[in-house]
């Protein structure tokens, strides 16, 4: 039994915003592309399938199976022999963009007897060779529960191909099904936060920000999480303080 959750033969379907978990079969536990066939797979999370041989997630394989994956994670899938991720056999030529295989067993791709996987603007634990990829932790929420949302601080954000679609928020594509939303991520703390106390008084002083939408920041003091004022707010372009109240 090939294709645990979905087998494709014969056929180029659109597969979008789904995830294929859970499943199990001889040869590609997730998904299985035979013979002629070319679907576009396309938003869609693999995880935790399971193959007996090869392609834990997905197996390709003979001749006209060509399926396009983009905007893929591949994830905590397992094959018997090869191919944790996807495996690419006899003939093959399936392709992957902007996608992520991270955290499979017992690698993440596989190519044998003729088939043949280019790969671009991806991010595969191990390395594989192509366009802009990187092989960086994707810093999944969950990995090992599912949760496969990036957090901030992911090698995966705005390192997509600078040339397909931007990402809601605008921003150049991320790797991998679920991009992370810029519009609401606060700026990073100032950098090289230091400490110089004195006589009725104390000073600060850091590294300015790169960030180009901070415009300021604002002082606090306080001596404990409940019992914080604000004191000042001063431009982004300043780099120490004085609190000599």
């Amino acid at each position: 039994i090939n294709g645990g959750g979905v087998n494709i033969v014969s056929s180029s379907p659109i597969l979008r915003n789904l995830i294929i978990e859970n499943n199990s079969a001889d040869n590609g536990g997730g998904l299985y592309v035979g013979q002629s066939s070319a679907p576009i797979v396309d938003r869609v999370v693999f995880f935790n399938n399971d193959a007996d041989y090869d392609g834990g997630a997905i197996f390709v394989s003979n001749t006209g199976a060509n399926p396009a994956f983009s905007h893929i994670t591949v994830t905590g899938n397992t094959a018997g022999d090869n191919g944790g991720g996807l495996m690419a056999y006899t003939a093959s030529s399936p392709t992957a963009v902007n996608s992520i295989f991270w955290g499979n067993t017992p690698n993440e791709i596989h190519e044998e007897n003729g088939g043949s996987l280019t790969i671009t603007y991806s991010d595969i634990e191990g390395s594989f060779p192509g366009t802009g990829n990187i092989d960086a932790d994707p810093l999944f929420e969950d990995e090992s529960g599912g949760d496969v949302d990036i957090q901030w601080g992911s090698p995966a954000i705005d390192t997509g191909d600078p040339s397909s679609e931007p990402d809601p928020d605008g921003t150049v594509a991320d790797m991998g099904v679920y991009h992370y939303d810029q519009n609401y991520q606060q700026p990073d703390p100032p950098a090289g936060l230091a400490f110089t106390p004195g006589i009725s008084q104390i000073g600060l002083q850091w590294t300015a920000s790169w960030e180009s939408d901070v415009t300021d920041y604002i002082i606090y003091r306080g001596t404990a999480m409940g019992e914080i004022d604000s004191l000042d707010m001063i431009s982004s372009s300043s780099t120490n303080y004085t609190d000599s109240g």
